[in-house]
């Protein structure tokens, strides 16, 4: 009868020892030494799951600005359904957002795009995103966003096998059609180094390495003005490699590279201050010769060859007469 009787004593006093640890005890003022956690001697995982269907887990932080209510949803973990892209079959995703604000969030449909979203919230299936953003890294502010992660391009309709080897790697980017017709939302390469060093790279916008714009021209080359982002210059052409004040040759094609610049076997492509084109073909510190439509050795400084009938390897055109 005492065992029974200890026992149940042990029982009751777990038990209420239990219901007191909780974390969401009334009171849970705790201590700068206290955590949340095992501690050093549990040989096994700390699991934090919620056993309800679709029910995400939460992360709050206080605003640090007297704001009612003083904590804001920095994180939470949740799933998603997704319908593949043969659009027969449905599967459950996991999605992790970090939020820069509570910016969008709020509005109705608002969710994750993404395994990893960072920034504000947005609807899926609206402005840039789209149902194959799935595993990737999605970000977004106001109606800006990109995508970095796997294309699923195509999932056999007859199977349940949702990923396949069809994957590209993609690095999308969007914004909202209206503003298509000003000098941003470009997709942009910058290269920073220590505030107030090494000249561009050292500024505040350091210095832009490369851009692609929005109608698909790509431009190497600053093609950024200092503090004004509105009028920047774009890539005109699909190709545009951009001097930029360096004065030095714009495009070099390379047969076998030594060390130096001017070492090596290669050809360089100049657009001049004075509007020529120079051709530079290179052997080490030596000139070449430039051979257009010629197979045999070239022995002059600019040799033409003459096609199979014999024609000339030379022909003017009145170029006010080409459309």
């Amino acid at each position: 009868m005492k065992t029974k009787i200890y026992f149940s004593i042990i029982l009751t006093v777990l038990s209420i020892y239990k219901m007191e640890a909780q974390v969401s005890a009334t009171n849970n003022f705790g201590g700068s030494s206290d955590y949340v956690g095992w501690d050093v001697n549990q040989p096994f995982p700390l699991t934090i799951k919620h056993e309800r269907a679709n029910q995400p887990i939460n992360f709050y932080t206080n605003t640090g600005l007297n704001l009612t209510p003083l904590a804001k949803l920095r994180m939470d973990i949740s799933t998603d359904v997704l319908t593949s892209p043969s659009g027969s079959n449905s599967f459950e995703v996991g999605r992790v957002s970090i939020r820069e604000s509570s910016l969008l969030w709020t509005l109705p449909g608002s969710k994750p795009g993404a395994l990893l979203h960072l920034g504000h919230g947005i609807v899926p299936g609206t402005l840039g995103h789209r149902s194959w953003m799935d595993v990737g890294t999605y970000t977004a502010a106001n109606t800006d966003n990109m995508y970095f992660g796997l294309k699923q391009e195509f999932v056999n309709p007859t199977t349940s096998q949702i990923w396949t080897d069809n994957m590209d790697a993609v690095i999308s980017w969007g914004d909202n059609a209206s503003t298509l017709t000003d000098n941003l939302n470009d997709l942009r390469f910058i290269f920073t180094t220590i505030p107030g060093t090494n000249g561009i790279s050292g500024d505040y916008d350091g210095q832009e390495m490369a851009r692609i714009s929005y109608e698909g021209n790509f431009g190497i080359g600053n093609f950024y003005k200092i503090g004004t982002p509105n009028t920047a210059l774009r890539p005109a052409r699909r190709l545009e490699v951009l001097d930029g004040g360096l004065i030095q040759p714009q495009l070099r094609l390379t047969h076998t590279q030594q060390n130096g610049v001017n070492t090596g076997i290669y050809t360089d492509f100049q657009s001049l201050s004075t509007g020529d084109l120079r051709i530079n073909p290179k052997l080490n510190a030596g000139n070449r010769y430039v051979g257009i439509n010629s197979a045999s050795a070239i022995t002059t400084t600019l040799q033409l060859g003459a096609n199979v009938a014999n024609q000339s390897g030379l022909r003017f055109e009145n170029v006010a007469r080409i459309a």
